[in-house]
């Protein structure tokens, strides 16, 4: 439930940031992905499809293409994919992807004097306010 409440949170946070000057008629697609690795980290990617395996990643900048200027972007779908041997159809695609690893963040004792990790931030600041987690993960 925590997570689920910090992922609305971020969403509503962008939504305020970005506002009513984004010209997206389209959904911005954005996947959140856990993995092992103790860090985090979010990135955004364009993918020019020509309809069969030589689909690549384009260096431009499709998501704020759709934001800014209304570009229409198609949406990877699983299914479609399996059924038709892993090639996108043709077209461009952009997409958001944030990955929450394991412990990231600074290493921090609780008042019980138990380790703990993360970062922790004040409610009105986007970055970490303690220098340890900036110190330590830069």
């Amino acid at each position: 439930m925590k997570l689920e409440k910090a992922t609305v949170s971020a969403v509503e946070y962008w939504a305020d940031i970005i506002g009513d000057g984004a010209k997206n008629k389209d959904a911005w697609t954005i996947y959140l992905n856990t993995n092992e690795e103790k860090n985090a980290g979010a990135g955004s990617y364009s993918i020019r499809a020509t309809g069969d395996k030589n689909s690549f990643l384009n260096h431009e900048a499709f998501i704020k293409d759709q934001l800014q200027d209304g570009k229409e972007l198609l949406v990877i779908d699983q299914k479609y994919l399996v059924e038709h041997g892993y090639k996108l159809a043709a077209g461009d695609y952009g997409f958001s992807e944030i990955t929450v690893g394991k412990y990231f963040g600074a290493k921090r004792t609780r008042g019980d004097g138990v380790a703990d990790c993360g970062w922790w931030v004040d409610a009105d600041t986007v970055l970490p306010t303690n220098e340890q987690a900036a110190e330590r993960n830069l």
